[in-house]
């Protein structure tokens, strides 16, 4: 008996866990396939491409082995005579979205010691006001996991890499960095509709009057066809308490379901324990 209430209450709890976060939207790379934008300061300075580079690549959601059959999208790539450099990539979301977190990935080629040494990672809705939610400095040596950034969720449209120091790979000529994939991640965002009501701003007979215009006796009063007040009501068009609805939380339902359901589970454990004891 005592199993088989055991194994009762284990469902109720996992099913009511469950619905409780099924209201949950769940977060995807937004940048997949976006708009990428990139912009080079500097003397010397310069974008490579020689087949294998380019900004679109940072959104294709490829980050490629070399040597390999997609090696010819191992992601962006830059190089200048000097390591210290201003450059930024900006990708284009393409729509409003809330975000809280953000990856960058190194290059498989050369075992992500190209990584960028220093930057920022900053994030916009309008292009002119930006929010730093990452930034590194000095990084050096072989990488092959992502850098995390992780923040509260904003509301963004636009994402932004500026470069600052170049890595310590270098030729002959150039110092480099590059990167591989860059992912966003959030949902899509949704205003919140403002309390409204059913008839914002009317008044069921607006600036009228019973009898606009008009006497019981017309031609016997001492100023006929006139009102006192013609065609004006003590307050036009408002309504002196606008109904403002109350906004539904997303899985507040959810959440009182499961509450619910908990507390009939603990309701019928108790009872049930006390038949036992009888």
């Amino acid at each position: 008996m005592k199993k088989l209430i055991c194994l009762i209450l284990s469902a109720a709890l996992i099913i009511a866990l469950s619905v409780a976060g099924a209201g949950a939207a769940e977060e995807t790379n937004v940048a997949f396939e976006k708009e990428v934008i990139g912009e080079i300061e500097g003397e010397g300075t310069l974008e490579l491409t020689l087949g294998f580079w380019a900004l679109e690549y940072l959104t294709d959601g490829m980050v490629p082995a070399f040597p390999s059959d997609d090696q010819d999208r191992l992601g962006w790539y830059c190089a200048a005579p000097g390591r210290d450099v201003d450059i930024t990539v900006t990708i284009d979301l393409d729509g409003e979205f809330d975000c809280s977190r953000i990856y960058l990935f190194p290059q498989k080629f050369l075992d992500g010691a190209n990584f960028p040494s220093s930057y920022t990672v900053e994030v916009s809705e309008d292009l002119e006001n930006w929010t730093v939610v990452g930034q590194e400095s000095g990084l050096d040596g072989v990488r092959s996991e992502p850098q995390t950034y992780g923040f509260e969720s904003t509301k963004i449209s636009f994402v932004k890499v500026h470069v600052t120091q170049l890595s310590t790979t270098r030729d002959a000529s150039n110092y480099f960095a590059g990167l591989g994939e860059i992912e966003v991640y959030g949902v899509e965002h949704v205003d919140q509709q403002p309390g409204t009501d059913p008839n914002p701003g009317t008044d069921p007979n607006p600036g009228t009057d019973p009898n606009p215009g008009t006497d019981p006796n017309p031609g016997t009063d001492p100023n006929p066809g006139t009102d006192p007040n013609p065609g004006t009501d003590p307050n036009p068009g408002t309504d002196p308490d606008p109904v403002v609805e109350p906004q539904p939380t997303t899985g507040d339902n959810s959440v009182l379901f499961a509450a619910v359901a908990v507390l009939a589970i603990a309701a019928s454990f108790v009872f049930l324990r006390k038949r036992e004891t009888r």
